[in-house]
């Protein structure tokens, strides 16, 4: 049972660290990332980067809603509204 939870978290983390690489990748190094993995298709590489932009703010906007959740939740909890 340890080494299953063990080895779903380190998937876990391998899909996390490689999000995180790849969107550095497109974000900080564009040459590279479009020689390298997109063989030089610049129309894709600005979709990509599109989507990536998107999905960050999407996930501080859920980070700011799942906060301000909490917020409402401890408020109602105190009675105070």
């Amino acid at each position: 049972m340890m080494l299953a939870s063990n080895m779903i978290f380190f998937l876990y983390w391998g899909i996390k660290v490689y999000s995180e690489i790849k969107s550095t990748l497109i974000k900080n190094y564009r040459r590279f990332y479009i020689i390298l993995c997109l063989c030089g298709k610049n129309q894709k590489y600005d979709n990509i980067l599109n989507q990536t932009i998107v999905k960050e703010d999407n996930d501080i906007l859920r980070e700011n809603f799942h906060e301000t959740l909490k917020t409402l939740i401890k408020i109602c909890d105190d009675g105070l509204i």
